[in-house]
């Protein structure tokens, strides 16, 4: 299973963006459609720091990313025997419940646990969280 045809041109297009005129082109929107809408509104200091963890990633670092993720193929999740913890957020449009549901359902005994008013800057947005489905996953 692989991307669907418009995520990867959504990708492939945002490689070529990064490249032509650096992290600040997509920034400011990879920004606002990362993090909850909580978070947009109330935690000034979740969104800054999510701004500057991007615009201080090297372009060309981010560009071969999405370009990487644009041409993978998903593994044989059914052979993942180790202890497998998910961390979800209920706003994540980046990895929404439907793929959170598919990846709980393909790997055996994955325990899932989902943080309210949380999108994909899970560890940012709610560092405690965080830090108790891990405590209590471990």
């Amino acid at each position: 299973k692989s991307f669907a045809p418009g995520g990867v041109t959504a990708l492939t297009a945002r490689a070529a963006s990064v490249r032509q005129g650096g992290m600040s082109v997509v920034a400011p929107a990879v920004t606002a459609g990362g993090i909850s809408a909580l978070a947009l509104k109330s935690h000034a200091l979740v969104k800054a720091s999510v701004f500057a963890s991007l615009i201080a990633t090297p372009a060309e670092g981010y560009a071969l990313a999405c370009l990487a993720l644009a041409a993978a193929r998903d593994p044989p999740y059914d052979a993942i025997t180790a202890p497998t913890l998910i961390i979800a957020g209920n706003e994540d449009k980046t990895c929404p419940m439907a793929t959170v549901d598919f990846l709980a359902s393909a790997i055996k005994g994955a325990k899932v646990v989902t943080l309210t008013d949380v999108g994909h800057w899970h560890q940012v947005e709610d560092i405690e969280g965080v830090a108790e489905a891990i405590m209590e996953f471990i």
